[in-house]
């Protein structure tokens, strides 16, 4: 491992949840990533990953995320 380097295990899956991310982009993306350890979660604010990464929903997709957009 490298010194900029981390290394996550899950022992087990988080508890669902609806997270606001309060419009901010980077706490969007890190709140979907880590609701994809959940059976189903909400997390509000998918307009704000216009600003850094407009292909987030697209990319995620393509890497297995399961997505239903409102």
């Amino acid at each position: 491992m490298l010194p900029d380097e981390i290394t996550i295990v899950s022992p087990k899956k988080l508890k669902n949840a609806h997270i606001n991310s309060h419009n901010d982009h980077r706490l969007f993306m890190s709140f979907v990533i880590a609701s994809m350890m959940t059976e189903k979660s909400i997390v509000d604010g998918v307009e704000s990953v216009d600003v850094s990464y407009p292909s987030f929903i697209q990319d995620m997709k393509k890497i297995g995320a399961k997505f239903s957009l409102s």
